[in-house]
Protein backbone atom coordinates (compact mmCIF):
# COMPACT_ATOMS: atom_id res chain seq x y z
CA UNK A 1 0.00 0.00 0.00
CA UNK A 2 1.45 3.41 -0.87
CA UNK A 3 0.70 5.72 2.22
CA UNK A 4 1.68 9.03 2.80
CA UNK A 5 2.66 10.28 6.42
CA UNK A 6 2.31 13.78 7.59
CA UNK A 7 4.22 14.78 10.62
CA UNK A 8 6.87 12.22 10.15
CA UNK A 9 9.64 14.12 11.85
CA UNK A 10 7.76 13.59 14.63
CA UNK A 11 7.92 11.23 17.73
CA UNK A 12 4.67 9.10 16.64
CA UNK A 13 5.17 10.25 12.91
CA UNK A 14 8.56 8.18 13.37
CA UNK A 15 6.89 5.27 14.98
CA UNK A 16 4.44 5.05 11.88
CA UNK A 17 7.01 5.01 9.33
CA UNK A 18 9.18 2.38 10.49
CA UNK A 19 5.98 0.27 11.27
CA UNK A 20 5.07 1.07 7.57
CA UNK A 21 8.27 0.12 6.20
CA UNK A 22 8.52 -3.18 8.59
CA UNK A 23 5.35 -4.09 6.81
CA UNK A 24 6.47 -3.58 3.53
CA UNK A 25 4.29 -0.41 2.67
CA UNK A 26 5.62 2.06 0.27
CA UNK A 27 6.21 4.98 2.87
CA UNK A 28 6.08 8.83 1.69
CA UNK A 29 7.00 10.93 4.74
CA UNK A 30 7.81 14.43 2.74
CA UNK A 31 10.05 16.53 5.36
CA UNK A 32 8.74 19.77 6.18
CA UNK A 33 10.63 21.90 3.79
CA UNK A 34 9.17 19.41 1.10
CA UNK A 35 5.54 19.31 1.76
CA UNK A 36 4.58 22.80 4.14
CA UNK A 37 1.43 22.25 5.69
CA UNK A 38 0.58 25.67 5.59
CA UNK A 39 0.90 25.79 2.11
CA UNK A 40 -2.72 24.58 0.63
CA UNK A 41 -1.46 24.68 -2.68
CA UNK A 42 1.77 23.07 -2.27
CA UNK A 43 0.07 20.65 -0.34
CA UNK A 44 -2.26 19.51 -3.15
CA UNK A 45 0.01 19.75 -5.43
CA UNK A 46 2.00 16.99 -3.28
CA UNK A 47 -0.54 14.55 -2.96
CA UNK A 48 -1.82 15.04 -6.82
CA UNK A 49 1.58 13.65 -8.21
CA UNK A 50 2.51 11.18 -5.54
CA UNK A 51 -1.11 9.64 -6.02
CA UNK A 52 -1.00 8.05 -2.46
CA UNK A 53 -4.28 5.02 -1.33
CA UNK A 54 -4.08 6.64 1.96
CA UNK A 55 -3.16 9.41 4.15
CA UNK A 56 -2.08 9.68 7.99
CA UNK A 57 -1.92 12.99 9.23
CA UNK A 58 0.03 12.44 12.49
CA UNK A 59 1.36 16.59 12.01
CA UNK A 60 0.23 18.74 14.82
CA UNK A 61 0.97 20.88 17.80
CA UNK A 62 0.58 19.69 20.75
CA UNK A 63 2.31 22.28 23.55
CA UNK A 64 -0.71 23.18 25.22
CA UNK A 65 1.09 26.24 26.67
CA UNK A 66 1.82 27.17 22.87
CA UNK A 67 -1.63 26.29 21.93
CA UNK A 68 -2.87 28.73 24.37
CA UNK A 69 -0.48 31.83 23.57
CA UNK A 70 -0.84 31.07 19.61
CA UNK A 71 -4.45 29.89 19.21
CA UNK A 72 -4.08 31.26 15.26
CA UNK A 73 -1.32 28.89 15.37
CA UNK A 74 -3.03 26.32 16.85
CA UNK A 75 -6.03 26.14 14.52
CA UNK A 76 -3.50 26.50 11.27
CA UNK A 77 -1.92 23.09 12.07
CA UNK A 78 -3.88 21.01 13.67
CA UNK A 79 -7.37 22.32 11.58
CA UNK A 80 -6.74 24.03 8.70
CA UNK A 81 -4.88 21.65 6.74
CA UNK A 82 -7.35 18.99 7.79
CA UNK A 83 -9.76 20.50 5.02
CA UNK A 84 -7.97 20.74 2.88
CA UNK A 85 -6.49 17.27 2.91
CA UNK A 86 -10.39 16.43 3.24
CA UNK A 87 -11.03 18.29 -0.05
CA UNK A 88 -8.31 16.67 -2.14
CA UNK A 89 -8.54 12.84 -0.62
CA UNK A 90 -12.65 13.53 -1.18
CA UNK A 91 -11.48 14.33 -5.25
CA UNK A 92 -8.76 11.79 -5.15
CA UNK A 93 -10.37 9.22 -3.41
CA UNK A 94 -7.66 8.55 -0.82
CA UNK A 95 -8.36 7.56 2.57
CA UNK A 96 -7.70 9.60 5.01
CA UNK A 97 -6.69 8.54 8.99
CA UNK A 98 -6.39 12.15 11.02
CA UNK A 99 -5.14 11.00 13.95
CA UNK A 100 -7.02 13.10 16.82
CA UNK A 101 -6.75 13.30 21.07
CA UNK A 102 -8.60 12.09 23.95
CA UNK A 103 -9.26 15.49 24.76
CA UNK A 104 -11.80 15.68 21.90
CA UNK A 105 -14.25 13.45 23.36
CA UNK A 106 -14.92 15.81 27.30
CA UNK A 107 -15.59 19.40 26.90
CA UNK A 108 -13.33 21.43 24.56
CA UNK A 109 -11.60 23.61 27.86
CA UNK A 110 -8.54 24.27 25.87
CA UNK A 111 -7.12 25.53 22.19
CA UNK A 112 -5.51 22.26 21.82
CA UNK A 113 -8.99 20.57 22.43
CA UNK A 114 -10.70 22.93 20.55
CA UNK A 115 -8.53 23.11 17.58
CA UNK A 116 -8.43 19.10 17.50
CA UNK A 117 -11.67 18.57 17.59
CA UNK A 118 -11.76 21.00 14.76
CA UNK A 119 -9.64 19.12 12.75
CA UNK A 120 -12.07 16.01 13.15
CA UNK A 121 -15.08 17.81 11.85
CA UNK A 122 -13.52 18.29 8.33
CA UNK A 123 -12.03 14.76 8.29
CA UNK A 124 -15.22 13.73 8.81
CA UNK A 125 -16.87 15.91 6.58
CA UNK A 126 -15.46 13.19 3.78
CA UNK A 127 -17.16 9.62 4.02
CA UNK A 128 -13.71 7.76 3.42
CA UNK A 129 -11.75 8.88 6.70
CA UNK A 130 -11.20 7.56 10.04
CA UNK A 131 -10.57 9.68 12.88
CA UNK A 132 -8.42 8.13 15.70
CA UNK A 133 -8.63 9.29 19.60
CA UNK A 134 -5.69 8.23 21.55
CA UNK A 135 -2.80 9.74 23.94
CA UNK A 136 0.25 8.29 23.16
CA UNK A 137 3.61 7.93 25.18
CA UNK A 138 7.09 7.64 23.72
CA UNK A 139 10.69 8.80 24.72
CA UNK A 140 10.10 12.39 23.51
CA UNK A 141 7.01 13.01 26.33
CA UNK A 142 8.41 10.87 29.17
CA UNK A 143 11.67 12.14 29.13
CA UNK A 144 10.60 14.56 32.24
CA UNK A 145 9.13 11.14 33.87
CA UNK A 146 13.09 9.34 33.11
CA UNK A 147 14.53 12.22 34.38
CA UNK A 148 12.49 12.14 37.77
CA UNK A 149 12.37 9.14 38.16
CA UNK A 150 16.46 8.41 38.08
CA UNK A 151 17.12 11.64 39.82
CA UNK A 152 14.45 11.11 42.45
CA UNK A 153 13.36 14.66 42.18
CA UNK A 154 10.45 16.06 44.17
CA UNK A 155 7.48 16.49 41.56
CA UNK A 156 3.88 15.93 41.63
CA UNK A 157 1.53 13.88 40.25
CA UNK A 158 -1.82 13.74 39.56
CA UNK A 159 -4.38 11.54 40.78
CA UNK A 160 -7.32 12.43 39.54
CA UNK A 161 -6.27 13.17 36.10
CA UNK A 162 -7.03 9.86 34.58
CA UNK A 163 -5.86 8.48 30.66
CA UNK A 164 -5.78 5.45 28.77
CA UNK A 165 -2.09 6.26 27.28
CA UNK A 166 -0.55 4.06 24.88
CA UNK A 167 3.14 3.40 23.75
CA UNK A 168 3.48 4.47 20.33
CA UNK A 169 5.17 1.17 18.77
CA UNK A 170 2.13 -0.34 19.87
CA UNK A 171 -0.44 1.97 18.74
CA UNK A 172 1.33 2.22 15.59
CA UNK A 173 0.93 -1.50 14.89
CA UNK A 174 -2.51 -1.84 16.15
CA UNK A 175 -3.62 1.81 13.33
CA UNK A 176 -1.48 -0.39 10.52
CA UNK A 177 -3.66 -3.18 11.40
CA UNK A 178 -6.71 -1.48 11.27
CA UNK A 179 -6.50 0.05 7.41
CA UNK A 180 -5.40 -2.27 6.00
CA UNK A 181 -9.39 -2.58 5.34
CA UNK A 182 -11.31 0.39 4.65
CA UNK A 183 -12.04 2.21 7.50
CA UNK A 184 -14.38 5.09 8.43
CA UNK A 185 -15.51 6.95 11.58
CA UNK A 186 -14.35 7.61 15.11
CA UNK A 187 -12.34 5.33 16.33
CA UNK A 188 -10.11 4.73 19.75
CA UNK A 189 -7.02 3.30 20.28
CA UNK A 190 -5.54 3.66 23.96
CA UNK A 191 -4.35 0.83 26.25
CA UNK A 192 -7.42 -1.25 28.11
CA UNK A 193 -7.09 0.10 31.26
CA UNK A 194 -7.41 3.65 32.93
CA UNK A 195 -4.90 4.97 35.04
CA UNK A 196 -4.06 8.17 36.91
CA UNK A 197 -0.62 9.88 35.42
CA UNK A 198 0.47 9.61 39.61
CA UNK A 199 -0.33 5.70 39.06
CA UNK A 200 1.44 5.71 35.78
CA UNK A 201 4.51 7.53 36.88
CA UNK A 202 4.52 5.13 40.16
CA UNK A 203 4.31 2.02 38.11
CA UNK A 204 7.30 2.77 35.47
CA UNK A 205 9.91 3.24 38.89
CA UNK A 206 8.68 0.52 39.74
CA UNK A 207 9.41 -1.21 36.68
CA UNK A 208 12.59 0.41 36.02
CA UNK A 209 13.79 -0.63 39.73
CA UNK A 210 13.40 2.65 41.41
CA UNK A 211 11.69 3.89 44.44
CA UNK A 212 9.88 7.76 44.28
CA UNK A 213 10.98 9.14 48.08
CA UNK A 214 9.68 13.04 47.14
CA UNK A 215 6.42 12.47 45.47
CA UNK A 216 3.39 14.40 46.07
CA UNK A 217 -0.02 13.37 45.08
CA UNK A 218 -1.69 16.30 43.99
CA UNK A 219 -4.76 16.78 41.98
CA UNK A 220 -5.26 18.63 38.20
CA UNK A 221 -5.07 22.81 38.78
CA UNK A 222 -7.94 24.59 37.58
CA UNK A 223 -5.61 26.61 35.20
CA UNK A 224 -4.99 24.09 32.95
CA UNK A 225 -7.80 23.63 31.74
CA UNK A 226 -7.95 19.77 30.86
CA UNK A 227 -10.86 17.64 31.21
CA UNK A 228 -9.78 15.17 34.19
CA UNK A 229 -11.41 12.07 32.99
CA UNK A 230 -10.05 11.08 29.87
CA UNK A 231 -10.56 7.14 29.66
CA UNK A 232 -11.12 5.78 26.20
CA UNK A 233 -13.30 3.17 25.45
CA UNK A 234 -11.12 0.83 22.81
CA UNK A 235 -13.81 -1.54 22.40
CA UNK A 236 -14.60 -1.13 18.54
CA UNK A 237 -10.49 -1.09 18.69
CA UNK A 238 -10.43 -4.50 19.91
CA UNK A 239 -13.62 -6.12 18.04
CA UNK A 240 -11.79 -4.60 14.55
CA UNK A 241 -8.46 -6.12 15.74
CA UNK A 242 -9.60 -9.01 17.11
CA UNK A 243 -6.87 -9.19 19.80
CA UNK A 244 -6.75 -7.11 23.00
CA UNK A 245 -4.93 -3.51 23.51
CA UNK A 246 -2.21 -3.12 26.45
CA UNK A 247 -3.04 -3.07 29.53
CA UNK A 248 -1.02 -0.33 31.79
CA UNK A 249 1.83 -2.85 32.64
CA UNK A 250 2.18 -3.95 28.99
CA UNK A 251 2.32 -0.14 27.78
CA UNK A 252 4.99 0.57 30.80
CA UNK A 253 6.78 -2.92 29.51
CA UNK A 254 7.52 -1.82 25.67
CA UNK A 255 8.33 1.52 26.83
CA UNK A 256 11.41 -0.08 28.62
CA UNK A 257 12.29 -2.62 25.74
CA UNK A 258 12.01 -0.07 23.54
CA UNK A 259 14.40 2.37 25.88
CA UNK A 260 16.46 -0.18 26.26
CA UNK A 261 17.44 -0.73 22.22
CA UNK A 262 18.19 3.14 22.00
Amino acid sequence: MRILILGASGMLGKALVSEGKRLDHEILAPTRREVNLLDDARLEEYIEAEKPEVIINSAAMIDHAECEENPRSAYMINARPVATLANVCRRLKIELVQISSDQCQGPLLNEYAKTKAAGEVFALSIPNSLVVRTNIVGPKNLAWAFRVIENDEPVTLYSNYTVSSIDIWSFSKALFEIIAEPSSGIINIGSRESFSKELFVQTLAEAMGFRLNNVISGTLPKHMNRYPDLKLDVSLAEKWLNYTLPTLQEVIDQIIRERQTQ
